[in-house]
C-alpha cells in the first residue's frame, strides 16, 4: 500500500525537476535584462587612462563616448581609429541624464564626424555633472 503513493509522488518530483531546470536554462541569459532597472546605455572606453580633460578618467580606464545608440558609438569609434578602443554597455537609472542622452543622440545621427566629436564632449561633461555629481 506504500508503494501505491511513493511512485506518483517521487514520479511528480521527478517531473518538477524536469520542467524546472527546462525553464532555468531557458531564461538564465535574460536574467540580467529583466532584473536591471534603467536603460541601456553603450559607452565607448579606451583602458588606458588619456590624458584630455573632454574624457572621463576612472578606474578601468578613460571613457570617450555615450550613447544610446549603438551606430553612433561605431561612427564615433572611427574618428577615433589611432586608440585601442571597446565598447561596453551598462544601465543607469538616472533618469534626467537618459533625457539628455537622447536629446544628444538625435543630433548625432544628424551631424557630420568633427561635430560628433565635439557633441560627445558636452555628453561626457553632462554625465560627470548629473550621474558622477561633479562639477
Amino acid at each position: 500500500m506504500r508503494g501505491k503513493f511513493l511512485i506518483p509522488i517521487f514520479l511528480g518530483v521527478l517531473l518538477a525537476l524536469i520542467t524546472g531546470k527546462l525553464f532555468f536554462n531557458n531564461y538564465t541569459d535574460d536574467a540580467i535584462t529583466v532584473f536591471s532597472e534603467g536603460e541601456v546605455v553603450f559607452f565607448l572606453k579606451s583602458s588606458k587612462k588619456l590624458n584630455n580633460d573632454n574624457f572621463i578618467n576612472m578606474d578601468d580606464g578613460s571613457y570617450i563616448g555615450i550613447s544610446m545608440d549603438k551606430d553612433v558609438i561605431n561612427n564615433l569609434k572611427d574618428s577615433y581609429k589611432d586608440l585601442d578602443l571597446d565598447i561596453s554597455e551598462k544601465y543607469i537609472n538616472n533618469y534626467d541624464f537618459i533625457t539628455v542622452l537622447k536629446e544628444y543622440d538625435k543630433l548625432c545621427k544628424l551631424s557630420s564626424t568633427k561635430d560628433l566629436v565635439s557633441i560627445q564632449n558636452i555628453v561626457l561633461s553632462n554625465y560627470k555633472e548629473i550621474v558622477l555629481n561633479e562639477s
